[in-house]
């Protein structure tokens, strides 16, 4: 029975980091409605000088095209341009609240879903231009969702394949702009833009 000591001293060290864990679960679940209550009773701020996203219609190859795909995406770049857009990318909730307060929650929900489209409408669109050959628009696409701060992977691995292939640009330029994002996809996107620039 020289085994029994051993096994109690093994079961009473799980029993120690479980109640340490539940302990450290409970205290990140009262912070986390502690700072729900604060959001909730900030009052509502001016978001009027907030860097909304302008879409500049004559600079981006609003061209007429055969293929169907090219064309929606056009249209939807005119239909988001008459809209008020943000790149709210890795803010919460909770703390878009207790910047602005929850009356503008809504609203910059909205804003921050328009950016999601504007981002994944950009790198469709570029891709089906550079697909098709058309490099030179693909770019223009391209580098104005580089400077939206948009997250899209394909956005900057496209943009590098094309600067590799034409000589022209900087994929350490795309790797300075990845490092500044504030989302999760960072560290992939750079790692990718390493791989492109090695090859």
């Amino acid at each position: 029975m020289f085994w029994l000591p051993l096994v109690l001293i093994v079961f009473g060290a799980i029993g120690v980091l479980r109640s340490r864990a539940i302990r450290k679960e409970e205290a990140g679940m009262r912070e986390f409605w502690d700072r729900e209550e604060q959001a909730n009773s900030i009052r509502k701020q001016d978001i009027s000088q907030l860097e909304y996203i302008t879409i500049p219609l004559s600079e981006l190859p609003m061209n007429e095209s055969n293929d169907t795909k090219i064309t929606q995406y056009q249209d939807t770049i005119r239909s988001l341009s008459e809209q008020k857009i943000l790149n709210l990318t890795g803010i919460s909730n909770t703390e878009l609240k207790l910047q602005y307060g929850p009356a503008n929650l809504e609203f910059l929900s909205l804003a921050d879903g328009r950016f999601t489209t504007l981002a994944r409408t950009l790198a469709s669109w570029g891709c089906a231009l550079y697909d098709e050959g058309n490099i030179e628009d693909a770019r223009k696409v391209l580098e104005f969702g580089i400077s939206c701060k948009s997250d899209v992977s394909a956005i900057y691995f496209t943009l590098a394949k094309i600067y590799k292939e034409t000589g022209t640009g900087s994929i350490i330029r795309l790797m300075e702009c990845a490092e500044s994002l504030n989302s999760l996809s960072k560290n992939a996107i750079i790692n990718g833009l390493q791989e492109i620039g090695e090859s």
